[in-house]
């Protein structure tokens, strides 16, 4: 966990109480993404992709690139929290 700056934001800009989960998402080709969210979250937006058709992406913020990636959620092999330390 970052500890908070002066003016109340930590090292990553975000606001102190406002704690961000992450989760490891790996896809079948052996790829590791690791996203912003909490585990039940992820999962929750991989579901909701999957049920929405074929061709539907799971859209997340990747650690440290802080830019969208949309997941297929027919590629995933596994999903699990990360264990992060800034």
């Amino acid at each position: 966990m970052t500890q908070p700056r002066p003016g109340g934001s930590s090292r990553t800009g975000r606001l102190p109480w406002r704690r961000v989960g992450y989760a490891e998402v790996r896809l079948l080709n052996g790829d590791v993404l690791v996203v912003e969210g909490a585990l039940e979250e992820v999962e929750g937006k991989l579901s909701d992709a999957a049920r929405s058709g074929q061709s539907r992406l799971a859209w997340f913020t990747e650690r440290g690139v802080d830019a969208p990636v949309g997941v297929n959620p027919a590629h995933v092999a596994t999903l699990k929290a990360a264990e992060i330390s800034d």
